[in-house]
């Protein structure tokens, strides 16, 4: 079950590398918040989950594989949630300001996963560069 944080409230202590993912659930008819909120976060050198939809297969490998990320890498995730009406769901997985991947899934789990997988890991190449490149000397 994802624990839920509502917009302004406090999501909780999670860090890098605790495997614990900062949640975030947007009402449906807060969009703007739930997209200005994803850009901001998205730009401060971590990782920002985006999920439109209701699926609940959808939303916990997801989020699933989130926490996979925050144990493995030395990368923050933010996992922001707004619920959609409708069997589809949309993903949007964001760094430095740029999504990097973009997924719109009906029930291709794998498919979602391996495309995620592949995203993290392009982002986590972006992230170390920002941080290298934010300590001069350091390679």
């Amino acid at each position: 079950m994802l624990a839920a944080a509502t917009l302004g409230g406090v999501a909780g202590t999670a860090v890098a590398g605790d495997g614990q993912v900062e949640y975030y659930k947007f009402a449906p008819d807060k969009t703007d918040d739930f997209v200005n909120y994803a850009a901001a976060s998205a730009s401060k050198g971590r990782f920002t989950l985006l999920v439109k939809g209701v699926n609940g297969d959808v939303l916990r490998a997801a989020y699933t594989l989130a926490q996979e990320i925050e144990q493995t890498t030395p990368f923050e995730v933010y996992f922001l949630h707004s619920e959609r009406s409708g069997p589809i769901s949309d993903l949007r997985l964001l760094t430095n300001g740029q999504v990097i991947t973009s997924i719109q899934v009906g029930g291709d789990i794998d498919g979602m996963k391996q495309a995620l997988s592949q995203g993290f890991q392009r982002g986590s190449g972006n992230l170390a560069e920002l941080e290298n490149d934010a300590r001069p000397g350091v390679s």
